[in-house]
């Protein structure tokens, strides 16, 4: 969705409820990346940041992390490159946008930007039990 701080507090929300449920979650947000194994390079370089953002992901999967990402530098055109990355991790792209916007294509779940962090840690919760991702512990 667009630039704004309902994403990074559903994230927040969603990385707490996770690690509550005794899952082990990250929150890789574009800062973290950015600040660090990005900060020598240029932001028109996309095919670069996403490879970077892509392989920091993956390290954390393999570790045994679900990683939750929020960014504003990659987009849903960019999804199908992080794929491959993460690969064989699967990804769930959950876009917070209007209603009227439909579920843009490359997304798997769409919420609206006035939802509350509870209804969307719950919708995406249950996405990814739904999906075979979470288990009950």
């Amino acid at each position: 969705g667009d630039p704004g701080p309902a994403k990074s507090e559903i994230a927040r929300a969603l990385e707490a409820a996770l690690v509550r449920g005794s899952h082990h979650a990250y929150l890789l947000d574009d800062q973290n990346v950015v600040l660090g194994v990005d900060a020598d390079i240029d932001f028109d370089d996309i095919d670069e940041l996403v490879r970077r953002y892509g392989e920091v992901a993956h390290i954390l999967l393999d570790a045994g992390n679900l990683v939750i990402s929020t960014t504003n530098v990659i987009g849903l055109a960019e999804h199908a490159a992080l794929a491959t990355l993460v690969a064989p991790f699967p990804m769930l792209v959950v876009h917070l946008g209007p209603e009227a916007e439909g579920l843009p294509e490359g997304a798997d779940l769409r919420l609206d930007p006035g939802t509350s962090r509870e209804t969307a840690v719950s919708a995406i919760t249950s996405e990814l039990t739904r999906r075979g991702r979470l288990k009950s512990k």
